[in-house]
Formats: structure tokens, C-alpha cells, sequence
């Protein structure tokens, strides 16, 4: 999944995944079921998230897991009032700063 916002505000998770469907054995008789998975934040394994931000605020409301991520100058990563989102990239904390970022990225907001 690519993201690229120029000029935006967005607030909220984006994060790559993990999959399963709402049944565990699906039946010809369930055909229906197979559009239905829950989605579960995790990891990068074979589904690369990569968010580029050019002149925009990401206000992260939860732990979201990246391959990717480019702040640009005048833009922000930040969390919620009264809380605060930290970033490691390949398991070092890393303050976040306009840059570019590759590898596990991991940011979490907490109180």
C-alpha cells in the first residue's frame, strides 16, 4: 500500500496487517464468508506500507506498522492531546523528524 498526502490532516491508524477470516473452515455453503476477514495491526511481512507526507499532519491514534516513511519538511507526525507517539525503525528508538525511513517502523502512541 502506497500513501502519499500533499496538504492534507488525517488522524487515525495506517498500518499494515494480518488477515483471517471470520470462520475458520469455510464450506461451499459459506461462499458468502469469504469476503469477511478481520484485520489485525501487525507487522510487515509480505504487505509493505509506505506514507510519504509533504506538507501534512499525521495524527496517529494508534501502533502502526510501516515499511516506509517520509516526512517532508512542514509536516508532522503527531498524537493525540494529552498523549505522545514515539518511532523505532529496525528496533532503535528515533526521534521524528522530517526524513525518509526504511525498514521496520513502528510507531506507538501512549500517555
Amino acid at each position: 500500500m502506497v500513501l502519499k498526502f500533499e496538504k492534507a490532516s488525517i488522524a487515525g491508524v495506517i498500518t499494515a496487517s494480518t488477515a483471517k477470516h471470520t470462520k475458520d473452515t469455510i464450506t461451499p455453503d459459506d461462499y458468502k464468508l469469504l469476503g469477511e476477514v478481520r484485520n489485525t495491526p501487525g507487522a510487515a511481512i509480505n504487505n509493505g506500507v509506505i506514507v510519504s507526507l509533504d506538507h501534512s499532519t499525521w495524527t496517529v491514534t494508534g501502533t502502526s506498522y510501516l515499511t516506509s516513511l517520509t516526512i517532508g519538511k512542514g509536516s508532522t507526525v503527531a498524537a493525540p492531546a494529552d498523549q505522545k507517539v514515539a518511532m523505532k525503525v529496525n528496533g532503535k528508538v528515533l526521534p521524528i523528524k522530517a526524513g525518509a525511513y526504511k525498514g521496520e517502523i513502528v510507531l506507538q502512541v501512549a500517555p
